[in-house]
């Protein structure tokens, strides 16, 4: 026995060693993957073209690199495993010479891409088409495969009010397929970050809305390289003035379970024409809501108050520009209208009208008392108007309402502030209290002047598993005051209510 014993002794010293290098290459192996492979994501295209292909949710980024010997291309039908899908073009068109980015709708969809690309060479008028092919699958793009994150910020309780996210904008313009940005300040910012690059306000609803999901590969200073190179085009560097292009920056936070104990709130700071307005975090586990996540009225900016008598209100802010003093009374893209003054010294200011955004603010109507002045029935005093789409693959505040015109030396209504934005990735999530996104009040005036218009809801994103407390969710417009009954003060006229943002829970 004792024979035996010391044997088996022998063969450990002897062998022990070589069985314990084999578990260790064994758990190296599985850590990289190597038993669980995942087919890389392949584009081939005929030439002149090559391209490339990432997945992002439901978003299918098909960078097409188009040589400066070609005019006029076009992505024609394009199909994920069978099955056709839309695509939208670069926001700025195609270009020449770069890499242009498509994003598609896969409908949510994986496997095999097929798509058509027509063009023309510079030097022929004879139409070509060129074939392009693909696979890839989920978890391509960043985060996980249901891109709830890597939980790497870990368990996260809130017992104080708390905004969870550093923030910064971009410098200056960046091209879809740059993996450096410029921004104003990188200090919370770390390598390994997961960012957010969203552009609030640009020239139009296609170029305002655009974002993406980045990883921080390294920071020099203020210049930030990427990990993979932008999708899109960005616009920034003109703030708080007549057409804004503004790009924001945002840190991702990566938790595993998040609690927010009654009465207690993630917010964010409110939009001031550079930066905030948004929440946004991904969490591997659950998310319990027994207090709130908050941007109400931390969205674009309602009309400021007229200060001259005798002039009429200003627009509520929108995606294409900030409040201006409105001289036509035909809304700010989903701004709402500056209400009008009287111009016969007798009657008072006019109240403004409700930002748009899910739904039109509303119009103002007329017939409110002998000294309210007169509306027309051809457009005027409309509410801000609608923009972006249902699955918020563009994602926007919510409008300012317009504010009162001014008649008096007194004071008249501001603008209520639109809604922020909130998105949510996370496995689980239990809502006790509420994820809100309301637009504000509009304001009150003195004697003679108009009362300021309510702000329309904001956006909510959230991706999950599975939630509870879903009516709990809530992007309701602000209220205006829409009677000569419901004044906002003695002898004023009234304003309007602010139209409904935008929900998609998936």
């Amino acid at each position: 026995m004792l024979k035996r014993g010391q044997t088996a002794m022998e063969f450990l010293l002897t062998y022990g060693w070589a069985v314990l290098i084999v578990l260790m290459v064994l758990a190296a192996l599985f850590y990289l993957g190597v038993f669980d492979p995942k087919t890389p994501d392949v584009c081939n295209i005929d030439s002149p073209f090559t391209c490339e292909i990432s997945l992002d949710g439901n978003n299918l980024y098909l960078g097409l690199n188009v040589p400066n010997a070609v005019r006029d291309v076009s992505i024609d039908e394009v199909k994920i495993s069978g099955v056709e899908v839309t695509c939208s073009d670069p926001p700025a068109g195609v270009v020449e010479g770069k890499q242009n980015v498509f994003t598609c709708d896969t409908q949510g969809n994986t496997g095999s891409l097929e798509f058509g690309v027509s063009y023309n060479k510079v030097i022929s008028t004879i139409d070509h088409t060129a074939t392009g092919s693909g696979k890839f699958q989920e978890n391509s793009g960043s985060g996980s495969s249901n891109n709830y994150g890597d939980g790497s910020d870990g368990e996260r309780t809130i017992s104080i009010n708390t905004i969870i996210n550093d923030d910064t904008y971009l410098i200056g313009d960046e091209t879809s397929g740059n993996s450096i940005i410029n921004v104003a300040n990188a200090a919370d910012f770390s390598e390994d970050d997961e960012i957010l690059i969203i552009q609030i306000q640009g020239a139009s609803e296609e170029i305002a809305g655009t974002y993406e999901f980045k990883t921080i590969d390294s920071i020099n200073a203020n210049q930030i390289t990427l990990t993979s190179n932008l999708q899109n085009n960005y616009y920034s560097g003109v703030f708080n003035s007549a057409n804004p292009k503004v790009t924001q920056m945002i840190r991702v936070p990566q938790y595993t379970d998040v609690t927010i104990n009654a009465g207690r709130s993630i917010f964010a700071s409110s939009w001031n024409g550079q930066t905030g307005g948004i929440v946004v975090f991904r969490a591997t586990g659950t998310v319990t809501v027994n207090g709130n996540i908050d941007v109400n009225g931390v969205g674009f900016r309602g009309g400021i108050a007229q200060t001259t008598n005798d002039h009429d209100g200003y627009w509520g802010e929108s995606f294409s520009n900030i409040y201006i003093e409105d001289l036509d009374q035909s809304g700010n893209n989903g701004g709402g209208a500056g209400g009008r003054y009287g111009t016969d010294g007798v009657t008072w200011g006019g109240g403004g009208t409700g930002g748009g955004y899910g739904t039109d603010g509303v119009r103002l109507a007329g017939g409110h008392g002998t000294y309210c002045p007169a509306l027309s029935n051809t457009g005027f005093y409309d509410g801000g108007s609608t923009y972006g789409s249902a699955n918020l693959n563009k994602i926007y505040f919510g409008s300012g309402g317009g504010s009162g015109g001014k008649q008096s030396s007194g004071s008249v209504g501001i603008g209520g502030n639109g809604g922020g934005i909130i998105m949510i990735y996370a496995s689980d999530i239990d809502i006790q209290g509420n994820v809100r996104s309301n637009g504000n009040n509009g304001g009150s005036a003195s004697p003679a002047d108009g009362c300021g218009a309510g702000g329309s809801g904001g956006s909510i994103y959230i991706k999950k598993d599975s939630i509870t407390g879903q009516e709990l969710v809530t992007v309701n417009g602000g209220s205006g005051y829409t009677s000569s009954s419901n004044p906002c003060g003695s002898s004023t006229c009234p304003s309007s209510h602010g139209g409904e943002g935008r929900i998609n829970i998936e």
